[in-house]
């Protein structure tokens, strides 16, 4: 485990746990607190308090096909956006070498560029809510699980829009999301195929930033597109921005499934955990009787 913390939760979840407190979590093997840097060889999931937890976890799936529907839609926008700022680009380089460019011409770029920035405008809005309602019940599902996070669940969506805070809280969350269920997945199951996947997180965050800057560069160029040069820049940088769009797109799409995977593989682990709880429930009525 990288930190105490870690260790605290699973401990939680372990039937042979201890209170003090003066000290506080203890292990009931060894009367000292939580030191095991990977497996704890003593841990036995203690059925009811993981029982209370799964009861009360929600369904996701719904919303990750959703999610992942929409972004899906937003690449295949870009597709036609890059397409249309060629087209652009184009006519704005006619115009520079004084070739002849009529007003049907123009207008009719003006027409199509409109309709394709509304429509990804459109697209791109709603998957951001798809994204944001399943990432935030993704979060809370995970505080159900585990007994706590180190953020409240609302800032799993509330993040997103906060300036400056913007840039890393999300990807914290996620981080931890990413952790503690494949952590948890290693104890329940001994499943360890989770593991290594994590790096793609990094990825994603790395071309969600680079997206957010040049998208900043491209607003400020749009607002100085007075002159041939200055609207072919700012052409440039929106293609560039759509282009950018395309892996950001592919990586999310990866992101979601896979996560989504291990939702589905703590949902099958849940279902052992419950019937577990139920056995022991149905040994000690036998006992009492």
């Amino acid at each position: 485990m990288s930190n105490s913390y870690q260790r605290n939760t699973i401990c939680r979840q372990c039937i042979n746990r201890k209170f003090d407190s003066a000290v506080g979590l203890l292990c009931g093997y060894t009367g000292s607190k939580p030191d095991f840097s990977d497996h704890c060889q003593f841990f036995e999931t203690d059925q009811a308090v993981a029982a209370k937890s799964v009861i009360k976890v929600k369904p996701n799936s719904k919303r990750a096909k959703t999610a992942m529907l929409l972004v899906s839609l937003v690449m295949f926008i870009n597709l036609i956006k890059i397409t249309s700022l060629f087209f652009q680009y184009q006519l704005l380089a006619m115009v520079k070498a004084g070739e002849a460019v009529t007003e049907k011409m123009a207008a009719s770029n003006d027409i199509r560029q409109l309709i394709v920035d509304l429509l990804f405008i459109l697209i791109f809005l709603i998957s951001a809510v798809t994204f944001i309602m399943w990432f935030r019940r993704a979060y809370f599902n995970m505080h159900k699980r585990i007994r706590g996070g180190n953020f409240t669940e609302g800032w799993a969506a509330g993040s997103w829009f906060v300036p400056v805070l913007c840039f890393f809280r999300p990807f914290q969350i996620m981080r931890e999301m990413w952790r503690e269920s494949a952590s948890l997945l290693v104890l329940r199951a001994d499943n360890m195929s989770f593991m290594k996947s994590r790096y793609l997180l990094g990825i994603w965050w790395t071309f969600w930033i680079l997206a957010s800057f040049v998208g900043n560069i491209a607003d400020k160029l749009s607002n100085d597109n007075q002159t041939i040069d200055q609207w072919m820049d700012y052409t440039l940088a929106t293609m560039f921005l759509a282009f950018l769009y395309i892996p950001l797109s592919l990586i999310t799409l990866k992101v979601i499934s896979v996560y989504s995977q291990m939702e589905s593989a703590l949902a099958e682990s849940d279902e052992i955990v419950l019937a577990k709880a139920s056995e022991k429930v149905t040994e000690s009525v036998e006992i009492a009787v």
